[in-house]
């Protein structure tokens, strides 16, 4: 005989939408709390298995660290929650539904919640001009990292073999880079890239990408097979169709971090628009805010279970920290301006500190000490010909038999005895 599923109680089951920091500490106080109780459980859906901590990725597409240094495998941090790699497709809100999508086949499949957590983070924002999303490199995720330095170190290869000069433009729609840490820090970062023979175009946007180049508002083109991406960020799209109040595409919540209409359904991080009334504005959608809300929401969410008061988030930003390379940072902490060899120094200690698990602490402090003894490696992981073999490997199995019989199925999404609709459930 088949054991019995357990009985679910009550507002048992919460299901987490996003593994960025906000939907990953919100996990990670309910592993401790709700999910280690087994009557409750506690889903997380991510695009990776891992938590990415986006403050140190320009340090892997540089090589100054592994791609495994920066990332934290949920399942090893999370005991409790029940941890599933999928995409999120559709939203019901009314029906207190959710259909993810996983695996290579695109296989769909339901989830029922009693609390819902939409940490969706954002994505990147190519403002409709033309050639940008279709051709310029992002940093958004591990991937983009990773094939950025292999990337850069290609045509640094070639250029070995060649006569062309290396360019670098930086192209910024301000009268200062680095606006958010003050016109002092973002001048002293600019003579810092200046110094270094890297180009600034201040109050200059770009107005398309072709096979001519990358055109800017000016009408000058800069011929160029490299662009890379970082001017800004927008809500995912699926957040559009939701039956909610919604500001710049970000969903409208309350100071307790729920979404007014719909109890049981909360908002953080960069895809919510979370008041800030000492501002006047929306919180800011950094890391430092993003995990924060996350805490915040889980523990409301565990008073509202246990009829307990909830409580309104508050939070100001403690500061702003960039290195700029070559040793060399700025950092406004508390007010105070720092720049030069000591902000870099503060910025490796801080992001150090909050970098999750012990074990990633010491690899990468050891490679960082390593990094003052040694070269850089330069050693190129990803060539042409890996990628032409990748994209043979890719085009057969869009066309492998096995691929195409799973993608024919039709039929509803799967449900598991976890997934299944409760009645009763206010």
């Amino acid at each position: 005989m088949g054991r019995e599923p357990l009985k679910l109680a009550k507002n048992s089951r919460v299901l987490i939408l996003g593994g960025g920091f906000g939907g990953f500490y919100a996990a990670h106080h309910l592993d401790k709390t709700l999910a280690a109780d087994p009557t409750f459980e506690v889903t997380l859906v991510s695009r990776e298995n891992f938590l990415l901590f986006t403050p140190m990725l320009h340090e892997v597409a540089a090589g100054d660290l592994d791609v495994s240094d920066i990332v934290s495998p949920a399942r090893q941090i999370l005991k409790h929650v029940v941890c599933q790699e999928a995409e999120v497709e559709r939203i019901d809100l009314n029906e207190r539904r959710v259909t993810v999508a996983y695996g290579v086949y695109r296989r769909q499949k339901e989830l029922f919640y009693d609390h819902l957590v939409i940490a969706l983070g954002s994505e990147t924002n190519f403002f409709k001009l033309p050639g940008v999303e279709e051709g310029a490199l992002t940093m958004k995720s591990l991937g983009d990292a990773f094939f950025l330095r292999n990337h850069a170190l290609a045509l640094l290869e070639i250029a070995s073999l060649t006569e062309d000069e290396v360019r670098v433009v930086l192209v910024h729609p301000g009268a200062v880079i680095l606006p958010e840490l003050g016109e002092s820090l973002g001048r002293f970062a600019q003579g810092k890239l200046t110094a270094r023979n890297v180009e600034i175009q201040l109050e200059t946007r770009v107005a398309g990408y072709s096979d001519r180049g990358v055109e800017l508002n000016s009408g000058e083109i800069i011929p160029t097979l490299t662009l890379v991406w970082t001017a800004g960020v927008t809500p995912p799209g699926l957040l559009r169709s939701l039956p909610c109040k919604q500001e710049k595409g970000r969903v409208v919540v309350e100071e307790t971090l729920e979404v007014p209409g719909f109890p049981g359904v909360w908002a953080l991080g960069d895809c919510a628009w979370i008041p800030n009334p000492q501002t006047g504005k929306p919180h800011p959608p950094t890391a430092q805010h993003a995990l924060r809300e996350g805490l915040h929401c889980a523990k409301n969410i565990v008073a509202t279970i246990q009829g307990r008061a909830k409580k309104r988030f508050a939070f100001s930003t403690l500061g702003q920290l960039a290195s700029i390379g070559h040793h060399t940072g700025v950092a406004k902490i508390m007010g105070f301006h720092f720049s030069g060899l000591f902000a870099w120094w503060l910025w490796r200690g801080i992001y150090l500190a909050k970098l999750p698990r012990f074990e990633k602490k010491v690899r990468v402090a050891l490679r960082w000490t390593l990094e003052l003894l040694f070269s850089k490696d330069i050693a190129q992981y990803v060539t042409m010909g890996g990628l032409e073999r990748m994209e043979r490997r890719i085009e057969f199995l869009r066309h492998h038999p096995m691929v195409s019989a799973q993608s024919a199925q039709t039929g509803p999404p799967e449900e598991d005895r976890f997934s299944r609709p409760q009645s009763g459930v206010g």
